[in-house]
């Protein structure tokens, strides 16, 4: 659906799908497909006025503008271009002046079908301290979810990487890479190390190579500690599953918000160390043995479920996104 709602876009920019909203967790290629659109967009039309920033550079343009007191040029600058980029937008959440800035050149910009083109770490609804009219605005659009590449496509992925970097990798060893690494953008870094391992180092691209650069990029991994709140895990794993928070916290046993509920405890446990006994009272006081038992049921399952493998990794690079 991603790739389809880019190409319309791109083959039809202002006129459908306005704004695009992109999001989800980091690596997954939403500036990639972002700079795709305008790519094709210029290569069909050069002389169109293309504007990529982020939500931070945005930001301080504004800020900049407001000290030297030459807004005028800052909104020139952004309310006459033919297409907008702007990545992770969710930075301007909680700033007033620069949502109101936003906002009239939001409107602008579509009274004139330009294109815009937002990216964020989550969807709208979840963004804490954007303005409401902001929100609807971009809801009237269309909203993708881009998730984790499966492992099918990230072997594909892989093999595409290593192809370009002129490194022939068996399919043997890419499916192992694959089947450890949960991104496009991760998967790119360990093809660019096997590449400076084999040309720099004389090494032999083998099972061994590969499996000493995996174990340095788990290691890397488990040295970044998440700073979040019990409540933020909760809330992250009932919008994955588009579930009440209440209700994952409370008492039904239906199929769906037990399993919401397990891997929730699961995550506390995993990810923020957080005692078996808390982690009880999160969900409506359950005892000890409960959480054990949750915890363990879903180490056990994700072990031979792709799809559950893919949900953790997601929630963990959704949480990853908003550790601070």
């Amino acid at each position: 659906m991603a790739h389809a709602a880019a190409s319309n876009v791109a083959n039809n920019p202002g006129t459908s799908y306005n704004p695009l909203f992109l999001y989800g967790g980091v690596g997954v290629g939403k500036t990639h497909l972002m700079h795709a659109v305008a790519n094709h967009i210029l290569s069909h039309n050069p002389e169109a006025e293309i504007i990529y920033t982020t939500g931070e550079q945005f930001t301080n343009e504004i800020v900049r503008g407001i000290r030297s007191r030459n807004t005028l040029q800052i909104k020139t600058k952004y309310r006459h271009t033919a297409v907008l980029l702007i990545d992770d937008i969710q930075f301007i959440a909680g700033k007033n002046s620069i949502q109101e800035e936003f906002f009239h050149t939001f409107n602008a910009l579509t009274a004139n079908n330009a294109q815009i083109i937002l990216t964020s770490d989550r969807p709208p609804q979840e963004i804490s301290l954007l303005e409401d009219r902001l929100r609807s605005r971009f809801e009237a659009g269309l909203m993708i979810d881009i998730q984790q590449p499966t492992f099918e496509l990230r072997t594909a992925i892989l093999l595409l990487k290593a192809q370009s970097n002129k490194i022939n990798i068996p399919i043997d060893l890419a499916q192992q890479i694959a089947a450890q690494v949960d991104s496009a953008r991760k998967i790119e870094g360990i093809v660019k190390r096997l590449r400076s391992a084999v040309e720099l180092q004389n090494a032999s691209l083998d099972a061994g190579l590969v499996e000493k650069i995996l174990q340095t990029e788990k290691k890397n991994n488990s040295q970044k500690v998440l700073r979040v709140k019990p409540a933020d895990v909760i809330k992250t794993v009932a919008n994955h599953y588009h579930l009440k928070q209440s209700a994952v916290k409370g008492k039904s046993r239906s199929k769906e918000l037990v399993k919401a509920r397990h891997i929730a405890m699961f995550l506390l446990r995993s990810e923020l160390q957080v005692s078996l006994e808390e982690i009880g009272e999160w969900f409506s006081g359950r005892d000890h043995s409960s959480v054990i038992h949750a915890i363990r049921k879903i180490e056990e399952d994700a072990l031979r479920d792709g799809q559950l493998q893919q949900d953790l990794s997601a929630l963990k690079m959704s949480l990853a996104a908003i550790s601070n």
